[in-house]
């Protein structure tokens, strides 16, 4: 019946009359979602309203992705760059979008009621790798177009014969060796392809590390720069294993906790 009352009312205004109710009735029914996903002290619940600009021309950024680490909700931005998201102390808010560098933000104790703020995201390059065209296509399309070209000239055939034959001797040399106990040694094409594949492990291994733990990441959750940290990210030491198995909320609050304890060493050594 309520519903009914607020269409009615709905249909009977303008075209930004209905924008601005539409709008109301929404920041109206806010503290209903708030509850519904935050239990505890409503004094402890912070509305944040936050506008996402970019870092170089201040101009707003829309569509963005915002998720609460801890809750696993979220949102998207606006055409404003602007988003609000009920949240707690101790919170970590991950700011996403195409063509920049993930934000996180640490929600402080400080912070009560509804607050409005700012976040400045920082463009990123992306590397492409080189593209080769060949208009004769790899390898083997190329030798099955050279053996399947029919042409009169007595020479070209022979020619043809004796690709054929080099293929066949090609596949005999990387075929496995029969001897009297079965033996299977890779040829040199086979460890090539080995080692690249080794390679590209680490490589794809060292990406998944560096998302998770990077000097962009740490430097905002700490507010360190330069040499100290680079000097805090060594303390931190993680381990090869920890950074691949762990998500990225686990080893932020990790980073956090090591923070506390490195500013304490710090202190007692001045």
């Amino acid at each position: 019946m309520l519903k009914q009352a607020v269409w009615n009312i709905i249909s009977l205004c303008s075209g930004k009359q209905k924008i601005l109710l539409f709008q109301s009735v929404l920041w109206l029914s806010f503290p209903l979602f708030s509850q519904q996903y935050y239990t505890g002290n409503s004094d402890s619940i912070i509305i944040l309203s936050v506008q996402l600009l970019d870092e170089s021309t201040q101009k707003p950024i829309p569509f963005a992705h915002i998720i609460n680490l801890r809750t696993f909700r979220g949102g998207i931005s606006d055409t404003s760059g602007i988003f609000r998201l009920p949240v707690m102390h101790g919170d970590l808010l991950r700011v996403s979008s195409i063509g920049y560098f993930d934000q996180y933000y640490l929600v402080p104790d400080s912070l009560k009621g509804y607050v409005r703020m700012d976040i400045l995201m920082k463009q990123k390059i992306y590397l492409i790798n080189e593209v080769r065209i060949n208009t004769l296509g790899n390898y083997d399309q190329f030798r099955r177009k050279f053996i399947s070209t029919e042409l009169p000239d007595k020479e070209v055939r022979e020619m043809q014969q004796q690709f054929r034959q080099m293929a066949r001797d090609t596949a005999m040399k990387s075929a496995p060796v029969r001897t009297g106990i079965p033996l299977n040694f890779p040829s040199p094409e086979q460890r090539l392809e080995m080692q690249r594949q080794e390679l590209y492990k680490k490589l794809r291994e060292q990406r998944i590390m560096d998302d998770k733990f990077n000097p962009v990441i740490v430097s905002r959750l700490t507010g360190l720069q330069g040499d100290e940290l680079y000097e805090f990210m060594r303390y931190c030491n993680f381990s090869r294993d920890f950074l691949l198995n762990t998500n990225h909320y686990d080893i932020m609050i990790a980073t956090l906790h090591n923070f506390e304890q490195y500013k304490r060493i710090k202190g007692k050594n001045k």
